[in-house]
């Protein structure tokens, strides 16, 4: 068995010590496979016995060999520092599909889209040779995508019914007791993949009532002495009561899978083509709403291009104003220092002729104090 999980071993796989969920038999925690968010099933440790261990093997290795899109896709195992026991890895996937009926508010077209793709991912596993029966599905194992795509998880208790083999010991209660049908609940248990009917009729009662079908008791009491069994659809029946008329189409389909007998149940491709069906006849008012919505955000971008033009327009005008105003700007700034150049040249240019001024008005003053000194001096006649 650990030889065969070594093809599954993952090395770079970093815990970040984030807890996803918690089960009666494990923990699931949040994981890194070469960066990528993932997520990993660790069993508690009080449970780990040699044949708890064993059974988590084989889930490991059924698990590994399935490949469908609506089953969660199984990435490989890990072994913690210092422990013998192995992680599953399995593909990370952010809620639940219990945790979206109860808060979501999920439309109708989208509820008949998962149920759907479970219905899809129970004919893979009906149709392996020889089929898997999951014996646990509730909401709380399918998971969705961001997109609301649905994923079967948690095959811990999946097994392989070989119709062929009359002595296999069955388990009794295999899954959840409120979701099981009869033959299931027997001391002595013999069912095959009508199990996984009986519980996919649950889920359609859970899914369009937003509420987990709990049934009611399984016999009446009369008189003192006398009981009578309670057919399984009559036990749900007020949640039946609880669906409203426009989503009471898939409810014909619900009551053949809750049949008590699990040969007047259908095979999972019966079902998934009467969901298939439901979901085609709903394509339209689908298509129309596509439709309308597309026109609308047509019309919206419309709007919202021509405000963006607009803006745009404004922004260009505006900007030229100020590639004019900086042209304008520059040039009185050129033109500034021009003037100030010239008026600086022509002041230098007064003050120099000034100074020349000033200097022949003092050679001129100099000449006549020359000449005025020549007259003042007297004349003197030589005679020899």
């Amino acid at each position: 068995m650990e030889f065969e999980l070594e093809a599954l071993l993952l090395i770079n796989v970093q815990e970040t010590g984030t807890e996803l969920g918690r089960g009666a038999y494990g923990v699931v925690l949040e994981v890194k496979v070469n960066g990528t968010i993932c997520a990993a099933k660790k069993l508690h440790d009080l449970i780990v016995q040699e044949t708890t261990l064993k059974k988590f093997n084989e889930e490991i290795l059924l698990h590994s060999q399935q490949r469908h899109p609506n089953i969660v896709q199984l990435i490989g195992v890990y072994y913690p520092p210092r422990s013998q026991v192995p992680m599953l890895v399995m593909e990370y996937l952010p809620f639940t599909l219990r945790y979206s009926l109860e808060h979501d508010g999920l439309p109708l077209q989208m509820k008949y889209s998962i149920l759907s793709d479970v219905a899809k991912g129970l004919c893979y596993l009906h149709g392996k040779r020889p089929a898997i029966v999951h014996r646990d599905l509730t909401a709380n194992n399918v998971l969705l995508t961001p997109l609301y795509s649905a994923k079967i998880s948690d095959l811990g208790v999946s097994r392989l019914i070989d119709k062929f083999k009359s002595h296999q010991k069955l388990t009794q209660v295999p899954g959840n007791a409120i979701v099981m049908p009869p033959e299931a609940l027997a001391t002595k248990p013999v069912y095959n993949e009508k199990v996984d009917v009986f519980t996919y009729g649950c889920l359609i009662l859970h899914v369009l009532t937003c509420q987990f079908p709990e049934p009611t008791d399984a016999f009446v009491q009369y008189f003192m002495f006398w009981q009578s069994k309670v057919a399984e659809w009559d036990r749900r029946s007020k949640y039946i009561q609880k669906i409203p008329e426009d989503e009471k189409e898939l409810l014909p389909l619900a009551k053949q899978c809750l049949q008590d007998r699990p040969n007047s149940r259908p095979d999972m491709l019966t079902v998934l083509q009467a969901v298939e069906e439901k979901c085609t006849k709903n394509d339209k008012t689908l298509l129309d709403e596509i439709r309308e919505k597309k026109e609308l955000i047509q019309i919206l971008t419309l709007d919202y291009t021509n405000t963006i033009s607009a803006k745009n327009n404004e922004i260009y005008e505006t900007k030229m104003e100020l590639e004019k105003i900086s042209e304008e700007k520059e040039w009185c700034v050129n033109e500034l220092c021009i003037l100030k150049s010239d008026m600086e040249a022509l002041k230098k240019s007064e003050i120099e002729s000034k100074i020349r001024m000033l200097e022949r008005e003092n050679e001129l003053h100099k000449a006549m104090k020359l000449v005025l000194i020549d007259r003042e001096q007297p004349f003197i006649l030589d005679f020899g």
